[in-house]
């Protein structure tokens, strides 16, 4: 529909054709329809972008921030420890092997950093900043 605008610099240039037609030159017949050809494709391109592009806000509000500290965890596991070895052969050839000398330790410890949670009236919950928190 808002091409149809394009109908008015059309009747200009008709007209102007019409009524002027040595004192025109091709360059201004291309500038009469090229200037709101350019005017409407921005504007086409604005309003379906504003109405297509859009944030949807389901009328949720933060009901309460929790704050967690910094916390070092332990976690098990187990790490075995080899140690390589060589030994001679009785035909002169040496070999390399690893053997198994025991376990290093059976646990872990994860870090976890302090977090920032906000949860909202809706059940949702999202890590905020800081300073977002303060």
């Amino acid at each position: 529909m808002i091409w149809l605008a394009l109908a008015i610099p059309l009747i200009a240039i008709i007209f102007v054709s019409i009524k002027f037609p040595q004192r025109i030159s091709v360059l201004e017949y291309i500038l009469l329809f090229g200037i709101p050809l350019g005017c409407i494709a921005i504007g086409k391109y604005a309003s379906v972008y504003s109405q297509t592009h859009d944030t949807e806000y389901w009328n949720s509000y933060g009901v309460r921030c929790v704050y967690e500290e910094r916390w070092d965890e332990e976690v098990p596991c187990t790490h075995a420890e080899y140690e390589t070895r060589t030994r001679t052969r009785s035909d002169g050839t040496t070999e390399t092997y690893e053997e198994f000398v025991g376990y290093e330790h059976s646990y872990d410890v994860d870090n976890h950093p302090a977090r920032w949670t906000l949860y909202d009236n809706i059940q949702n919950s999202f890590g905020v900043s800081q300073a977002y928190f303060e």
